[in-house]
C-alpha cells in the first residue's frame, strides 16, 4: 500500500515497510517513482533484496533480520541499484520494528550515500598521498646519505681492482664486495623510482639487461605465489629513458597484474621490436606516429578488466580497489612517463581472460648505447686544468679529488659553498669546471653554481647527486638543462664525462 502522508511523499529518500517474508506492504513516492520505477501494483509484494549488491545481501538481511525478531533498530551500509539494473548506488537504511495491520514488520529509511562515499575515498587517497609524500621526503634524505655511503665503497674498492693483479690472493673478495655494492645501489634507485622520487635523466639504455635487473625485486614484491615468464627479444633494443622511470613502468603494471590474480598465476615480460607504419596508425594502432618501437610487454592470468571500467583506467585517482589498498596513481604515472618520453601504452582484456599491457618506445640506436660520453682519456686532455670540487661528504670529496690529481689536473676543493665563493673569488687564473654536489650545507649546488657564473660566466658545472627530490636539484630549472651524474657512479663514468666537458668546452 502506498504510505500517502505527505510529509512522507516529500522526503528525498525511499521509505518502505517490508514484512516477515521480506516483501513490501508500503512505500512512499520517492519508492516507487525514483527507486523501483514500478505502478502501484508492481509494487506490492516486490523484495527489496533483489536490488542488493550480491556481496551486500548478507549484511543487509542480517540488519533487517535483528530488527524484526530483537526489536532493535539497526543502521547498516550497503550497494544497491535503481529501477532496471547497475550501475549500483550506496545507500544507508535505518531500520526499526513496527506492526501494521496486526503483523510485525520493519520500517526502513533508505538514503543514497553514493556523493558521500566518494568524498570519504577522495579524502582517504588525500590523505595516502600525504604520506607517500612524507616517505617520499625520508626515502630521498635516506638515499642521499646512503648512496654517498655507497660512493666510498665502489669508489675505494674500483681503485683497488685497478691496481691489483687477478692472481691477488683476495681480489675475488674485492669484486664481491664492489659488485655487491652496485646491487645495493641498484636496489636504492629502484625504490626511489617505486616511491616517484628519484630525479629524471634520460639515457641510452639497453631495454633487456635494464628488465633483468629488476627480476629479484619484482619477486619480493609480487610473492612466491606469483611465476615470472621471461621472453627477451633475441637481439638488444637501444631505448632513451631515464633507468627509474622504467622501473617505476615495470613496477607499477607487475603490481596490477599481482592484484589482479586470485592464488598462484603467471606475469610473462616480453620484449620485442615492431615497426609501425602510417597505415597501421590510420587504423587504431596504439601508436600515433609511425616508426621503429621497442615493445615491452606484461600479461598476467588474472581476472581481467571488465569493459565499463576500461576506459578510464589511466585516470588519476581512478581505482577500482577497496580504500587503503591503492591510490589509483598507478596507471596515470606510467601514461604521464610514456607521454614525456613519446611513449604509448596499449590494454588488451577480457573478464576471466587475464590482461596484457604493451608499452611503446621508440628504438634507439644500440651501437653507442653504452658509450661513456666525452671518452677522451688522452694526456693532452689534462693539460692545464683546473677544476674546483664541492663536496661535503669527506670520503667522496677524497677518493675524486685522488683521482683528478693523478691526471694531473690543478684541484681546488671546499666543503661548502662559502668556501668555494671564497675560493673563486682569491683565485686569478681561469677555472675550467665546477664540480659540485647538489646538497650543500647551507646553499644548494645550483645557487653555487650560478653565483660561481657571475664573475665567471664561462664556467661549466658537473652536478652530482645522490638525492632523490627533484627540487632540491634543480630549484626552477629544468634537469635536461643541466649536466647530473647520480651518486653512487664508477669512476670510469665520472672520468669519462669530465674529459667529454673539458673536450666541448675546448673545441671550437
Amino acid at each position: 500500500m502506498r504510505i500517502d502522508n505527505v510529509l512522507h511523499d516529500a522526503v528525498p529518500a525511499s521509505i518502505i515497510a517490508i514484512d516477515e517474508d521480506m516483501h513490501l506492504i508500503g512505500w512512499n513516492v520517492y519508492s516507487q517513482n525514483t527507486v523501483n520505477g514500478r505502478s502501484p501494483n508492481e509494487m506490492q509484494g516486490v523484495n527489496p533484496f533483489d536490488r542488493v549488491h550480491p556481496e551486500d545481501i548478507g549484511i543487509s538481511k542480517k540488519a533487517f533480520l535483528k530488527t524484526l525478531y530483537s526489536d532493535v533498530e539497526e543502521t547498516v551500509e550497503f550497494r544497491m541499484f535503481h529501477k532496471n539494473g547497475p550501475p549500483y548506488k550506496w545507500a544507508t537504511a535505518r531500520t526499526k520494528k513496527s506492526v501494521i495491520d496486526g503483523k510485525p514488520c520493519v520500517v526502513a529509511i533508505v538514503t543514497e550515500t553514493t556523493a558521500l562515499k566518494r568524498s570519504e575515498k577522495l579524502q582517504e587517497q588525500f590523505r595516502q598521498l600525504q604520506e607517500m609524500e612524507l616517505l617520499g621526503q625520508l626515502a630521498g634524505g635516506i638515499a642521499h646519505e646512503f648512496n654517498n655511503l655507497m660512493f666510498g665503497i665502489l669508489g675505494n674498492t674500483e681503485l683497488i681492482i685497478e691496481q691489483l693483479d687477478d692472481s691477488y690472493q683476495f681480489i675475488d673478495n674485492i669484486k664481491d664486495i664492489h659488485n655487491l655494492a652496485n646491487r645495493s645501489a641498484i636496489l636504492t634507485r629502484q625504490m626511489l623510482a617505486f616511491a616517484q622520487k628519484q630525479l629524471a635523466s634520460p639515457r641510452k639504455i639497453s631495454l633487456n639487461r635494464e628488465i633483468e635487473h629488476l627480476f629479484p625485486l619484482l619477486g619480493s614484491l609480487t610473492g612466491d605465489h606469483i611465476h615470472f615468464a621471461w621472453h627477451p627479444n633475441a637481439e638488444e633494443l637501444g631505448i632513451h629513458l631515464d633507468p627509474s622511470q622504467l622501473d617505476e613502468i615495470i613496477i607499477n603494471l607487475c603490481l596490477n597484474a599481482r592484484d589482479a590474480i586470485a592464488g598462484s598465476g603467471t606475469i610473462t615480460i616480453e620484449t620485442s621490436e615492431d615497426h609501425v607504419d602510417p597505415e597501421s596508425c590510420e587504423a587504431g594502432h596504439a601508436c600515433q606516429t609511425p616508426g621503429n618501437y621497442a615493445r615491452i610487454s606484461i600479461s598476467d592470468t588474472g581476472h581481467g578488466i571488465a569493459a565499463a571500467i576500461l576506459p578510464h583506467i589511466y585516470e588519476p585517482f581512478y581505482s577500482t580497489k577497496e580504500i587503503g589498498h591503492g591510490t589509483g596513481l598507478g596507471l596515470s604515472s606510467v601514461y604521464g612517463i610514456l607521454k614525456q618520453n613519446n611513449g604509448f601504452i596499449s590494454c588488451r582484456t577480457g573478464p576471466g581472460k587475464g590482461t596484457t599491457f604493451s608499452i611503446y618506445l621508440p628504438i634507439h640506436d644500440i651501437t653507442v648505447m653504452n658509450n661513456d660520453p666525452g671518452h677522451h682519456d688522452t694526456a693532452s686532455e689534462w693539460n692545464d686544468v683546473t677544476i674546483l670540487l664541492v663536496e661535503d661528504d669527506h670520503s667522496v670529496l677524497k677518493i675524486l679529488k685522488g683521482v683528478l690529481e693523478e691526471k694531473g689536473i690543478t684541484m681546488l676543493f671546499a666543503r661548502d659553498a662559502k668556501t668555494a665563493i671564497k675560493i673563486s673569488d682569491q683565485y686569478p687564473d681561469a677555472i675550467d669546471l665546477l664540480v659540485t654536489d647538489t646538497a650543500l650545507p647551507h646553499m644548494s649546488g645550483l645557487t653555487l653554481s650560478r653565483q660561481l657564473q657571475v664573475t665567471r660566466p664561462e664556467l661549466q658545472t658537473l652536478f652530482m647527486t645522490g638525492f632523490s627530490q627533484e627540487a632540491s636539484v634543480t630549484d626552477d630549472m629544468p634537469a635536461e638543462g643541466l649536466n647530473v651524474i647520480k651518486k653512487p657512479f664508477s669512476l670510469k663514468r665520472f672520468m669519462g664525462i669530465v674529459a667529454g666537458m673539458l673536450h666541448e668546452k675546448r673545441t671550437p
